[in-house]
């Protein structure tokens, strides 16, 4: 897993936040509590991820994305 610069990662409130191994996060990404990152993910720059949403393994999300809570996204 590689964390960028100025990203920030909350801990989990009632469940766990989980990042999944070979997961890249670039720089000034937020990822909210609760939130289960897959592995192999890729999250570019500027992305906001709302509290309690689920990446599944092989996502790829771009830059300056913002997800809802309790969104769920898969691979294409």
């Amino acid at each position: 897993m590689e964390i960028g610069a100025n990203s920030t990662i909350d801990r989990g409130a009632l469940g766990e936040t989980r990042i999944g191994a070979g997961t890249k996060i670039d720089n000034l990404v937020h990822i909210a509590h609760n939130c289960v990152v897959g592995r192999n993910v890729v999250i570019a720059s500027q992305t906001g991820i709302s509290g309690s949403c689920v990446i599944e393994d092989g996502a790829i999300l771009g830059g300056q994305v913002g997800l809802g809570e309790h969104a769920h996204i898969a691979p294409a």
